[in-house]
């Protein structure tokens, strides 16, 4: 739910909180629609300690399409100690027989980043933070070609209203561009391959997407910019409760780019062991993978490795500029109706040891 990485000091406690419905949920359900919330607890380095609530419902647009799995709506609502404000709304809606998906997110974040500048050649060292109130809004709709293939489109928009930066900081000091904030509104095309067999934590198949979202004044951006992403994903499954996740991420950005449309690396889904927007730069190609096995009961055990090199220019690629990190994990099924878990990480980099707790799987 949270844009940033989870960092803790009291596992246990949180555990507790976010163990599930079976302890603090509240499950309603009728002939076709289902809910149930829970409360959550977490801690950044951004925010210090927070807390809030969050739900999700569940229906069924069409009673008769027995092949479309059941459409959510989530939302996530919490407040911290440095008082802040973070909101997501994430939601999913599958019609005529999963043959149409659309997905997306609205989000409200009131909240503090850390800025460490731009390139590959920095430690955490040199950094600052900024306040921000950043309203987002995702949406992809994707229409099935044939077997595991769809294609579609997708709209990006984020206004990132900065509202303060330190006096005589880097970002005032370098004027990067974004750095008195940002309107970006770009849409784009997205092709996508899925044969996973589980969204939340898959342990055979293959997830591959490709974009390009493009902004300009004629889309409502005030910068005109294009990214190109690749996303591939294969899972194999090595045993009864173990299987191998391996990951390839590539993202190029260009024209007039915001500081925070960077493609970077770091926080808890992309190269963790390093802090959110570590490293940000035009180009970047990163590897993870990751082996996971069962435990006891609902229980289990992940150790991951990733690392990322990033360029200003295609040309530019160097393994000299790798960043690499790993770590180990414990897990525990929060949800066995949708194989959701709850994700306690430590993570070691170049740069730091950080611990993650979040619902979910890195990838």
């Amino acid at each position: 739910m949270m844009p940033c990485q989870y960092r803790i000091t009291r596992a246990l406690l949180l555990i507790l909180l976010l163990s599930a419905e079976n302890l603090f949920g509240q499950k309603h359900e009728g002939k076709s629609t289902s809910w149930f919330g829970y409360p959550v607890a977490f801690r950044l380095p951004e925010t210090r300690w927070g807390a809030g609530a969050y739900g999700t419902v569940q229906f069924d647009l069409d009673s008769k399409d027995t092949i479309s799995p059941a459409s959510q709506i989530q939302l996530g609502v919490a407040f911290t100690q440095n008082k802040q404000m973070l909101i997501s709304a994430p939601f999913s809606f599958f019609r005529k027989e999963r043959t149409q998906i659309i997905q997306g997110e609205a989000g409200y974040y009131d909240a503090a980043y850390p800025y460490f500048g731009t390139g590959f050649d920095h430690s955490g060292e040199q950094s600052e933070r900024y306040n921000v109130e950043h309203a987002q809004f995702r949406i992809s709709f994707m229409q099935k070609v044939t077997g595991f293939w769809y294609a579609g489109a997708r709209w990006w928009y984020d206004d990132y209203n900065i509202t303060s930066i330190p006096s005589g900081g880097m970002l005032e000091t370098t004027m990067v561009t974004g750095y008195q904030g940002s309107r970006t509104s770009n849409p784009g095309l997205v092709v996508l391959f899925d044969s996973r067999d589980n969204v939340f934590l898959s342990r055979e198949g293959i997830f591959l997407e490709l974009s390009w979202n493009s902004g300009s004044e004629i889309t409502g951006s005030e910068y005109h910019m294009d990214r190109y992403r690749i996303d591939f994903r294969k899972y194999v499954e090595t045993g009864a409760k173990s299987s191998l996740a391996f990951q390839g991420f590539g993202e190029m950005v260009r024209g007039s780019v915001p500081f925070n449309h960077l493609a970077s690396v770091g926080g808890a889904k992309r190269m963790r062991g390093y802090f959110e927007g570590h490293f940000r730069d035009r180009n970047i190609m990163m590897l993870q993978s990751e082996w996971r096995t069962g435990l006891w009961k609902r229980f289990g055990l992940a150790v991951f490795a990733h690392s990322a090199v990033l360029a200003n220019d295609l040309g530019d690629f160097s393994t000299k500029h790798l960043k690499p990190a790993g770590g180990i994990g414990l897990r525990y099924l929060i949800d066995p109706n949708r194989k959701l878990n709850l994700r306690l990480d430590f993570a070691q980099s170049t740069e730091a040891s950080l611990f993650y707790l979040t619902v979910g799987e890195a990838f």
